[in-house]
């Protein structure tokens, strides 16, 4: 008798039909978007009334698309990979390197398709769990590498900065992440979805370091997140075999006319402007906040703030919420007690003090 045929049984990812649109009449400072209002017009004006009709109609042709990252990354063509959105990135790199039983490390919080992709592909996988100290986020080196001479995993996965968390790498540690990686034999996904708030980069290290990879999202400084493009930077050697594992197309005709727009000199001055205009908000607003005995906050060096509100706290988030959509709970535990917001203007920056000093 023949048996039926049976899946596996499926890792939980939420429904999308379920995900409705967000109030368009409030701020959306929930998900780490870039909602600046000027940069927004800008590419309404510039680029979008302005796609031809064959952008549309015709499949992608993406030899412009690749010569603007290469030029803005300052990397070879064929150090590139493009991807459908950086998560499409991490995808690529667990669907080539990590085969059923592989072991990996990650971070706890952090990005939560890292432990989608693990269970996914069936990998042996310990977390590096972030803790708060002195109101700061922080990390136990000495445990990482005590994991990582135990362990002996295949792969390691971290961003810098961080999210939710908003932890920053810093050099010495990523160095010696790298070095230690190298001699055995792991190879290190670094991602930089964050580039520009922080414009830390390991890109050039991409050559010295056989074992290294660089992903990038154009979600987060550029304000497209709508597009999910992003990209892999890696020697040649590595991005050959990614590429074995892209679909027929990396990205859509719209996200390639937008890129090829974007990654100009115009373009990206008003990148850079939108990114100082966000943290200038941000240092009004931390400035503000500093005066306030009720509230707490952990910045970070990526486009987003953590508060702690310590009296008439549901109140106050009521409040906020009539104006924004923000990130009222946080799962992780040592996030639990804050709420979320990500970086917008001074403009919009002030009518949130407004709720927050006057309770």
């Amino acid at each position: 008798m023949k048996k039926n045929f049976k899946i596996k049984k499926p890792i939980f990812r939420p429904y999308s039909y379920k995900d409705y649109e967000r109030n368009i009449k409030k701020i959306w400072l929930d998900k780490n978007e870039n909602t600046d209002e000027v940069i927004n017009n800008f590419f309404k004006k510039e680029f979008l009334n302005q796609i031809p009709p064959r952008y549309l109609y015709s499949y992608p042709s993406l030899a412009e698309t690749y010569a603007k990252v290469s030029k803005f990354c300052k990397k070879n063509k064929n150090q590139i990979l493009l991807t459908h959105g950086s998560d499409g990135g991490i995808k690529t790199i667990f669907e080539s390197i990590v085969k059923q039983n592989d072991k990996v490390i990650i971070f706890s919080p952090t990005f939560e398709m890292y432990d989608v992709y693990c269970k996914l592909y069936q990998a042996k996988y310990k977390t590096i769990n972030y803790s708060i100290k002195d109101k700061k986020i922080y990390l136990n080196f000495s445990k990482l590498f005590k994991t990582l001479k135990e362990f002996k995993p295949k792969l390691i996965c971290f961003a810098s900065p961080d999210s939710p968390t908003g932890f920053f790498f810093n050099h010495v540690q990523v160095k010696k992440i790298l070095e230690f990686s190298k001699k055995n034999n792991i190879f290190v996904l670094i991602d930089e979805a964050y580039y520009l708030f922080s414009e830390k980069t390991y890109i050039n290290e991409i050559n010295k370091y056989k074992n290294l990879a660089i992903i990038r999202s154009m979600g987060k400084a550029f304000g497209v997140a709508g597009l999910r493009v992003g990209f892999i930077v890696s020697n040649k050697i590595n991005i050959d075999f990614f590429r074995s594992y892209r679909g027929m197309y990396e990205i859509n005709n719209i996200a390639a006319y937008m890129l090829n727009k974007i990654l100009t000199k115009k373009g990206i001055k008003e990148v850079k402007n939108s990114v100082n205009r966000l943290i200038e908000g941000k240092k009004f607003f931390l400035k503000n906040l500093k005066k306030n005995p009720n509230i707490e906050f952990i910045d970070t060096h990526a486009n987003f703030i953590h508060l702690k509100i310590l009296k008439d706290k549901n109140k106050i988030i009521q409040k906020i919420n009539d104006i924004c959509v923000f990130k009222k709970r946080q799962k992780h535990p040592i996030l639990k007690d804050y709420i979320r917001l990500s970086l917008t203007t001074k403009k919009n920056f002030i009518n949130i003090l407004k709720v927050l000093n006057h309770r």
